[in-house]
C-alpha cells in the first residue's frame, strides 16, 4: 500500500508520547528504537509525493554541504557522507551533482584548492604544508589537481598573486 507523507506524520506521531520512555531506557534497546524511527521516518520520505522529496533531497544535500565545509581538511570521503545518511554511495553522487553541478568528491577537491588559494595568498608556509593542511594526503596530487584547475604550479600562482 503506498503511503503518503500525511499517514508517515500520523504514524510517527503515534510513537512520540514512548519517545520519553526511550530516552529514559538503557542500553541497546534505547539506540536501537531510536535508528528504528529514524529510519521509519526516512523511509516515509522516500514514498512521500515528489515535491516532499525533493525537500527532504535538498535538506540533505544541505546536512552533507555542512559537512564537508567543517571537514574538508580531513580524510573525508564520500563513502562516509552517504552512510551517514541512510544513502548509497551513487545515490549521493547523482542527487548531489544534481542540486550542486559537480561531483562531492569535485567539491571538496575545489573548495580544498580555494583555501588552499587563500593560504598561498595570505601566508608564507610551504606549499607542502599548505597541501597537507587543506587535506590533501600527498603533495604531488595536490600539484596535480592544482595545476589542471589553475594552469600553474601553486609556487608560480603565489607569485603571480604578490604582484
Amino acid at each position: 500500500m503506498p503511503n503518503n507523507g500525511t499517514s508517515c506524520i500520523v504514524s510517527i506521531e503515534r510513537f512520540k508520547p514512548n519517545l520519553f520512555h526511550l530516552e529514559q531506557g538503557e542500553g541497546l534497546f534505547k539506540s536501537h528504537s531510536h535508528a528504528a524511527l529514524l529510519l521509519f521516518q526516512r523511509n516515509c520520505s522516500v514514498e512521500a509525493p515528489h515535491a516532499v522529496n525533493d525537500l527532504t533531497v535538498q535538506g540533505i544535500i544541505q546536512e552533507v554541504l555542512k559537512e564537508i565545509h567543517s571537514s574538508y581538511y580531513t580524510p573525508i570521503t564520500v563513502s562516509e557522507l552517504a552512510s551517514r545518511h541512510f544513502l548509497s554511495e551513487s545515490n549521493l553522487r547523482k542527487k548531489f551533482t544534481e542540486s550542486v553541478g559537480v561531483s562531492p568528491k569535485q567539491y571538496i577537491i575545489n573548495l580544498r584548492l580555494m583555501e588552499a588559494k587563500r593560504m598561498l595568498q595570505q601566508t608564507n608556509k610551504a606549499v607542502e604544508m599548505i597541501s597537507s593542511e587543506v587535506g590533501f594526503t600527498s603533495s604531488s596530487r595536490f600539484y596535480d589537481y592544482f595545476v589542471r584547475s589553475v594552469g600553474v604550479t601553486p609556487l608560480e600562482w603565489r607569485m603571480q598573486s604578490i604582484q
